[in-house]
């Protein structure tokens, strides 16, 4: 029969499993500058989608290529490329 201990090391495994997932390198670079830029790098020569929405969910910007450079307001921004989801605070 299985006890509570099994139960526990199973729970255990499950996580560690999500975290391996969770700690994958990112293949893009998002970042805002100190001159209120949001940038956004891919793999030279990658097509990609770059969208830019503010923090109420609307879309700001949005192109397809390996690099992004996008004037931005103070406020928080989700930069998403090809589905990977960044948070960026433009000071």
């Amino acid at each position: 029969s299985r006890g509570l201990g099994d139960v526990y090391k199973r729970q255990v495994q499950e996580r560690s499993v999500v975290g391996i997932a969770d700690n994958r390198v990112d293949k893009y670079r998002v970042y805002a500058t100190t001159e209120g830029q949001i940038v956004v790098k891919a793999q030279p020569g990658s097509e990609c989608s770059i969208d830019v929405y503010g923090i109420g969910g609307q879309k700001v910007y949005a192109t397809q290529g390996d690099e992004a450079i996008v004037d931005a307001a103070p406020g928080i921004y989700v930069v998403d490329v090809e589905g990977t989801r960044y948070k960026v605070v433009v000071k």
